[in-house]
């Protein structure tokens, strides 16, 4: 069996290279491109003349397109679709819709010397759940390509041989069996970062109580220790938003967020279930302390201070009362040799018992 040439040139997470990768085999390879228009069109039949496709199409102005496809049909006219590619990177501040406005359009049809166009918009991510700012743009995933043909006896059958296998063992981590070691699936050193697929399953697994939501994920890496996070809350939590072009309106009681925010650290195998009680949206004392009222904030962090202490009174087990100017408490958790079943039944009873004491604590001070 040969090696992985992106396991060994380490770089299977790089955008730009996996952008390159793709359009050359739409150029080149006939059945890859065929199965590709029909995967992202549905219904392609048409016929057309010439087919291009280019990567990091400089659009002045705007931005720099990871792909951009030109498809040359019957009578002159053209068919351009714009595929931004996401591998492990966000999206840029409306990155979509910025390239799905007419002015870009306008701007690559006189860069590709063109009149008549159709166009379409495509957004590849490696992640499931990753969606575009911009409703132009259909989603599809790195799991979607693994049906592609792309039978060339060439090199380029090599290289999308090996990245389609490190894609497959991607995709394998977002199943949870019962019985995983939490800590070894979690610490999985893969090229596409699969512990942070796992965790997601496994944060999506949690029992909670049907008033809750996961809001929303992140990964980061504080001084080389990687950290995978989520947010989970209910509408209820954070009622409304401070206008942060007029804070000095901030609303004590009504402009506030409280979430629980668990975090994994990958080095250490523990997971930190931090619960927030914060302005919203979030800012850091400096900044409240400049844009903020004092009297209007006073207000808050009394509110905020009785909704601690009598949390504090509750004496929830594993539950420790600790935090400055976000958190109000804090549970850690220790998923080395622990089973997903275990944990999961433990961090959703946990979540779900202070749910239950934060809900009773807003309803006794007039606040749900």
């Amino acid at each position: 069996m040969s090696e992985n040439i992106f396991k060994i040139l380490k770089i299977a997470d790089k955008e730009d290279v996996i952008s390159n990768l793709l359009v050359h085999a739409l150029n080149k390879v006939p059945s890859f491109r065929s199965d590709f228009l029909e995967l992202i069109l549905y219904d392609w039949k048409d016929q057309y003349i010439n087919f291009n496709a280019y990567t990091r199409t400089l659009i002045p102005e705007t931005g720099v397109p990871d792909i951009v496809i030109d498809i040359e049909q019957k009578k002159e006219k053209h068919f351009l679709i714009i595929i931004e590619n996401k591998l492990k990177a966000k999206e840029g501040t409306d990155q979509t819709k910025k390239y799905s406005s007419q002015e870009v359009i306008n701007k690559l049809k006189n860069k590709f010397e063109i009149d008549k166009v159709n166009k379409d918009y495509v957004f590849l991510t490696l992640f499931p759940d990753q969606e575009p700012a911009s409703d132009r743009f259909k989603k599809i995933t790195y799991e979607d390509l693994l049906k592609i043909e792309y039978k060339t006896n060439s090199v380029i059958e090599k290289l999308l041989s090996d990245f389609f296998k490190i894609v497959q063992e991607f995709y394998k981590c977002k199943n949870i069996n019962s019985k995983d070691n939490i800590y070894k699936k979690l610490s999985s050193v893969l090229e596409l970062d699969g512990g942070y697929l796992y965790f997601k399953s496994l944060i999506k697994s949690l029992d909670l109580d049907k008033s809750l939501n996961v809001e929303g994920f992140f990964r980061m890496n504080r001084s080389g220790r990687k950290i995978y996070g989520a947010r989970i809350s209910k509408p209820v939590w954070h009622p409304s938003k401070m206008d942060l072009e007029n804070p000095k309106k901030f609303e004590p009681k009504k402009d506030y967020n409280i979430h629980f925010e668990p975090q994994y650290n990958v080095l250490n195998g523990k997971l930190n279930l931090y619960l927030h009680y914060e302005v919203n949206p979030y800012k850091p004392k400096k900044w409240v302390n400049k844009n903020i009222p004092e009297r209007r904030y006073n207000e808050y962090w009394a509110t905020r201070e009785k909704v601690q202490n009598k949390l504090k009174n509750k004496d929830l087990v594993n539950l420790k009362i600790s935090g400055r100017t976000n958190q109000i408490a804090k549970a850690t958790m220790d998923f080395q040799n622990k089973k997903a079943e275990k944990m999961i039944k433990s961090t959703s009873e946990l979540i779900n018992n202070v749910t239950l004491e934060i809900d009773n604590i807003l309803c006794e001070i007039g606040m749900m």
